[in-house]
């Protein structure tokens, strides 16, 4: 009886769930409009599975109590059986399909609201190729963006494999991951700017990584990055560039036997690939962050930084600000420095720069 009894709870629940979740087709009284392959319970209510499945719980512990318990410790470990093993069987769940619904609902009441200073977010669209191959540029964006505002990592001609996602999960970086094939940087950026989010998340930043061979590369090629750089200020987008002294490309440094992840380095079928340890992922100590604030351009510059300093591995970083001033102009760089500190950001020591306009010291 009591295995019969806990089969009715477990089909109950599940039917339950599932009219809960909304999923398509006409489970339990659900509108017209919403039709699909799914079969069609015309007498289905929800409540009436809530009350059987009660009614059927209560019941095994009327008759039997121990053997109740029994009973469902019984299903809770073939539960974490399941969920241990992870057969590679798209089941699906309801919890999963409930997620879904949540992020459609919370998306679509996001674009009611206007922004203002607390919803503001560096929502980041990063031009990394194969992330994989631009490890630090992916570290860097998401220091600062993990678990509180959004980052795409676009792939331009290249094609999206699943590889590429896996390894971000990998590196446990929160971030989307899109390509769009081109045919050159300039439009592939562009496309990507206009396409990529949806309502209020939707990128306010590009980042992109700093072009290391712009004294050698084909002046197309120079034209085309110079290009993506001013299509993303004519779109209204805030821009970031990443120098790294070694260059961002890691591609030399990877090496596989495979052909396949010769192409896609640092990507393996068995997901036992070795990450490469960039320096955003390793804690830096009593170091400090210099800013070179050239004029009020919007704050990114000062936000930024900041948001970098609230992680662990640069929280002991104390951040310095440079700003550009005169001897004459002595008392609006104070002024500067005033609205500096109304900004509430734990600047440790701001500096002015009084010798902008002398040419440089040439060096011994």
């Amino acid at each position: 009886h009591h295995r019969d009894l806990c089969r009715h709870i477990v089909i109950s629940a599940g039917f339950l769930g599932v009219c809960s979740k909304n999923f398509p087709g006409r489970w339990c009284g659900c509108s017209e409009d919403n039709v699909s392959w799914r079969p069609q319970y015309r007498y289905f209510s929800p409540w009436t599975s809530l009350f059987s499945a009660f009614l059927s719980f209560v019941l095994m512990f009327l008759f039997t109590w121990w053997a109740a318990l029994i009973t469902f410790a019984i299903v809770l470990c073939l539960l974490g059986y399941v969920t241990y093993k992870k057969p590679h069987v798209n089941w699906g769940t309801s919890y999963q399909a409930g997620f879904y619904n949540m992020a459609l609902s919370f998306s679509m009441s996001l674009t009611a609201v206007e922004d203002h200073v607390k919803n503001f977010r560096p929502q980041c669209l990063v031009l990394t190729g194969p992330p994989n191959v631009r490890p630090a540029l992916v570290d860097f964006v998401g220091t600062f963006t993990k678990n509180i505002s959004l980052m795409i990592c676009g792939n331009i001609i290249m094609h999206s494999t699943d590889m590429l996602v896996d390894w971000l999960n990998q590196r446990k970086v929160r971030s989307f991951f899109t390509s769009f094939t081109a045919d050159s940087l300039k439009e592939g950026a562009h496309h990507l700017m206009q396409a990529s989010g949806l309502g209020k998340l939707k990128p306010n930043t590009v980042v992109l990584g700093y072009k290391m061979d712009w004294q050698e590369c084909k002046p197309q090629s120079l034209q085309d990055y110079v290009n993506t750089i001013s299509d993303a200020f004519d779109s209204s987008y805030g821009i970031a560039i990443l120098r790294m002294m070694d260059g961002l490309d890691v591609m030399d440094d990877l090496h596989s036997a495979a052909p396949f992840l010769s192409a896609h380095p640092d990507v393996s079928d068995d997901g036992s690939n070795e990450q490469l340890r960039s320096v955003f992922q390793t804690k830096q100590g009593r170091k400090s962050i210099d800013i070179y604030w050239i004029s009020d351009d919007g704050g990114l510059t000062l936000l930024v930084p900041y948001l970098l300093t609230r992680r662990n591995r640069w929280k002991k970083s104390k951040l310095r600000v440079f700003i550009l001033g005169s001897r004459e102009t002595i008392e609006d760089d104070r002024k500067e420095s005033m609205l500096l500190k109304r900004f509430r950001l734990e600047i440790e020591d701001i500096v002015v720069i009084t010798d902008v306009d002398k040419p440089p010291l040439a060096k011994k």
